[in-house]
């Protein structure tokens, strides 16, 4: 089956009772279709919340807040709770303000930077960078899309899990599975795509 013959059938699809694992050309065709859409993306905002699990907390830390996306470099992470704190990666660097301290300033491909590089990766439309295993399967109402890199080592998260509505293939939530074992999840919600965005949307105080 050629790529456009793929694409059609894929969205011809009727939503499924269970799930069921898309064939390696059929995932093929999602992705690219998924990427296509979000390249067309210019801006972007998204309430979401955030959890996060990692070994030695005794219970995932959930946050909230409001994720502002500027093609195809800057992406703010604001917080409205715990209030106050945000995060912001750009084209050079990655500043973070946090427990009421002054921001910290470093440079965009730091190691804490990665969680926001790879989601900034998806919005962007871009493959994570080095080889990855792909599967997908599909539920009643969106996909499951898991990234798995094909060789270890490095900075980059150990699996990413998007789960991607069926019908409009917007990013419902982002799994990342980052070295060392912390789990740090978004979900979306209130999703506002190409919408002009405040001037001093991501000034720094």
């Amino acid at each position: 089956m050629n790529i456009r013959a793929t694409i059609l059938f894929l969205a011809s699809l009727p939503a499924a009772a269970g799930a069921a694992e898309l064939s390696s050309a059929e995932a093929a065709a999602l992705e690219e279709r998924f990427f296509a859409a979000q390249r067309k993306t210019r801006t972007l905002e998204a309430s979401f919340n955030q959890t996060i699990a990692a070994p030695g907390l005794s219970a995932p830390v959930v946050s909230r807040g409001v994720l502002t996306y500027r093609a195809p470099d800057d992406l703010r992470i604001s917080y409205t709770e715990p209030a106050g704190e945000w995060m912001q990666l750009d084209a050079a660097n990655f500043t973070t303000l946090r427990g009421g301290r002054a921001a910290v300033v470093r440079a965009a491909d730091h190691p804490s930077a990665r969680a926001l590089g790879a989601l900034r990766d998806i919005l962007r439309g871009h493959r994570p960078p080095g080889e990855m295993q792909t599967t997908v399967t599909r539920h009643a109402d969106h996909y499951i899309v898991v990234l798995t890199p094909s060789a270890d080592g490095g900075f980059q998260p150990e699996r990413i899990e998007n789960t991607i509505d069926a019908a409009t293939l917007q990013l419902r939530s982002l799994s990342l599975t980052l070295p060392r074992g912390t789990v740090m999840r978004f979900d979306f919600s209130s999703i506002r795509r190409n919408r002009p965005l405040p001037a001093d949307a991501f000034a720094l105080p």
